[in-house]
């Protein structure tokens, strides 16, 4: 098993201000660079006013685009959403992963650059459209299935702007903010951001925009059909339609609207402090044609469907370099991988361009792009001349040189010859013109080499990714992966001494989805973490700690039967795990007392210290889940039932998970209670071993904890993959 496997097994450890003047930064050897990668849904590269599109205003962009480098020659490796996202992920071809269609799953061995980053110690965060994940709309996408993010608030695809937004929690909860989906997805970037202070982070921001349906916020829809400036490969039929027309100016309102977002996340960089440290990079997955030759959206070889941005700034990042290097989807993961000193996987096929972003010329000789790839390997002849026609239906591939482009389908038909340096609107079509034979036999053999040399089939079929996440059959595979929660029991207290800071960070570090709080009050009324009643068992003290001041709590060492490292560990207030988990781990706290003005107290540091949406409370009574359903109804609840007998009372006062004992499911009437109810199944899994898990798989929970939450999430990772 090579040591790239083994860290994708391990699966984690798991206009508003001018940026002109960022430093051009040398790398800081000390401390890795953070990662903000935005990326919006089919924005072509010309539509930018740095680009020199001469309708819509990207001042923010453009300033972002002046403090580093952009790239005038980047293109999509697929010009379609769900083969450009794991393309980008992997930095593999589609035929390489199988992901050659929209609403397949990403193969679960692939390895990716955000579990590469987590792995070196990065904190990683997913914002928005995921796509990755079969087609389920919106669709929660379970954490086993989020391939190296280990904080996830989206949702798996789908557009609804302007009505607002459909979003996931990271646990799973669907809700509808009313805000103007960019919009909201900028508040949640910048909250993420907001939380990362001890470790560097990788945030990708997936806005929805500027893809369709072309309606911008009425502040940003400006654009009248009559006043636009065509692009002279657009045809005067389509100039005319006021239907296209209409969708470009709605098209460029949501541009602007998303310029203006970019200004919102590099003020808050600037006025963190975070921008002299972070690289910022945009992006996205593929153009739109908007009438050009005819065409419409994506899939096509043009300029305007392949044709994306890259602008890119930060630390090892020269400014103020504009670039004709040849670049594509696929070569992004290795350039940030080296840009934040981390190891390239040998799987990653793309280049490393970070010569570029230094300023220096590289000479990159081509870009290989592919297209349609599920059409059938014939076509029929009503699909019109190989000459004439622009719109190709069939499977295609297409070769970009620094001078030439070349497309053929999958009849091998030269489609596409392009001068792109005496014809950068593709106007004169050059295929199969005697006078180019030499040319287009040589780009032609071109193209078949590099296919080869990757292994494309084509003009033969490509196989596709899994439709289905798991066989449709029940077993130990499909109920791993369904498992959407990882509960850190008591932190990762197999490691560091249970309920300690020590024990929540590295609950955080191995990629938990939550972590338990026992929370008990001291003798001054001062809320702390332990988990027994005396402290006898995990510190050096004796006595009941309730019958304690916090002050005298504080005196003991809570690491002393651990490691020696972690002696010295204190027992934590409430407050302080609160403000170590806020934005990097939800929070279960598990309620040691009853009565009202504990529930206050507990609900009070919730709302001051840590976020009530991230939080799950641990109810011992249906009293006490009511009380707190009052008092804090943004968070989850799970039942910690006292018996089998409690669960349909608990059910009724509308918790959302109910906690089982293993012991209890040798009655298998038990599960079918929690089934029935319509709530979540939380197991313990006790170590996380295999042969503790197994067992537990059988009753299909959706949330398991453990004492050792990194090796649960690797004995689920193993049992979900796929069997070779």
């Amino acid at each position: 098993m090579s040591n790239r496997w083994i860290v994708h097994c391990l699966l984690l450890t798991l206009p508003l201000i001018d940026l002109v003047g960022a430093p051009c930064q040398g790398k800081d050897s000390s401390q890795p660079p953070n990662v903000l990668i935005l990326f919006p849904d089919q924005w072509r590269r010309q539509a930018f006013s740095c680009y020199g599109d001469p309708n819509v205003k990207t001042p923010n962009i453009d300033r972002l685009a002046a403090g580093g480098v952009r790239f005038n020659r980047c293109y999509a490796t697929n010009p379609v959403c769900s083969p450009a996202r794991a393309i980008f992920l992997t930095s593999r071809y589609g035929h390489q992963t199988g992901l050659i269609q929209n609403s397949l799953f990403l193969p679960s061995q692939e390895i990716t650059f955000p579990e590469v980053l987590a792995s070196s110690g990065y904190t990683t965060g997913y914002i928005g459209k995921w796509h990755l994940d079969g087609p389920a709309k919106p669709g929660f996408v379970p954490p086993l299935r989020r391939q190296g993010y280990q904080w996830f608030e989206g949702f798996n695809r789908g557009h609804w702007f302007p009505q607002g937004a459909r979003y996931f929690t990271n646990q799973g909860k669907l809700i509808n903010p009313k805000v103007f989906e960019s919009i909201y997805q900028t508040d949640l970037a910048i909250d993420f951001m907001k939380q990362q202070k001890a470790k560097p982070f990788l945030l990708f921001v997936s806005y929805g925009t500027p893809h369709t349906p072309y309606r911008p916020p009425a502040k940003y829809d400006r654009f009248k059909p009559a006043d636009l400036s065509w692009r002279p490969n657009v045809p005067e039929k389509i100039r005319n339609s006021q239907i296209y027309a209409r969708h470009l100016a709605g098209y460029y309102g949501l541009c602007e609207l998303l310029d203006h977002e970019t200004g919102r996340l590099m003020q808050f960089l600037d006025e963190s402090g975070l921008a002299k440290n972070t690289i910022v990079m945009l992006t996205s997955d593929h153009g739109d044609s908007h009438g050009s030759h005819g065409l419409h959206h994506k899939g096509q070889p043009e300029e305007e469907s392949l044709g994306i941005p890259w602008i890119i700034r930060g630390p090892g990042i020269k400014p103020g370099v504009v670039t004709e290097t040849l670049a594509g989807t696929i070569d992004f993961a290795p350039t940030l991988l080296s840009l934040c000193q981390a190891e390239v996987p040998d799987r990653m096929v793309g280049r490393d361009l970070t010569p570029a972003l230094a300023g220096k010329d590289m000479n990159v000789p081509w870009v290989y792009t592919q297209g349609r790839m599920t059409t059938a390997p014939e076509r029929p002849q009503t699909e019109g001349n190989a000459n004439a026609r622009r719109n190709i239906q069939a499977a295609w591939r297409t070769l970009v040189t620094p001078r030439y482009k070349l497309a053929v389908d999958n009849r091998e038909n030269v489609r596409l010859l392009i001068d792109l340096e005496k014809d950068r609107y593709e106007m004169n079509n050059l295929a199969n013109q005697p006078a180019q034979a030499g040319l287009q036999e040589r780009l032609w053999k071109q193209l078949k080499t590099i296919g080869q040399q990757t292994r494309d089939p084509f003009p033969n079929p490509v196989a596709r990714a899994p439709a289905q996440p798991a066989p449709k059959a029940s077993g130990p595979a499909s109920a791993a992966r369904q498992v959407s929660q990882i509960v850190a029991h008591r932190g990762a207290s197999s490691e560091r001494p249970e309920n300690t800071l020590a024990a929540f960070q590295r609950a955080i570090e191995v990629g938990a989805t939550a972590t338990e709080l026992d929370v008990q009050t001291s003798r001054d009324g001062k809320l702390f973490l332990l988990h027994d009643g005396t402290l006898d068992r995990t510190t050096n003290g004796k006595g009941k700690a309730t019958e304690l001041t916090l002050a005298e709590l504080k005196q003991f060492d809570a690491g002393s039967w651990f490691d020696p490292k972690y002696h010295n560990e204190r027992i934590p207030t409430l407050a302080e795990a609160l403000k170590l988990c806020r934005g990097k781990i939800d929070v279960l706290l598990d309620l040691k007392e009853q009565g009202t003005p504990y529930a206050k107290q507990v609900v009070g540091e919730v709302r001051e210290f840590g976020d009530p949406k991230k939080t799950i409370v641990g109810v011992r009574s249906v009293e006490q889940a009511k009380l707190f359903r009052d008092l804090l109804p943004e968070a989850r609840q799970i039942g910690l039932v006292p018996n089998p007998e409690a669960i349909p009372a608990f059910s009724k006062a509308g918790v959302n998970m109910i906690r089982l004992w293993p012991r209890w499911l040798v009655d298998k009437s038990v599960v079918a209670q929690v089934k029935k109810a319509g709530v979540k199944l939380h197991l313990n899994g006790t170590t996380g071993l295999s042969s503790e898990v197994l067992p537990l798989l059988a009753h299909q929970p959706d949330s398991i904890s453990a004492d050792d939450p990194g090796r649960l999430e690797k004995t689920l990772r193993e049992i979900a993959a796929p069997k070779r």
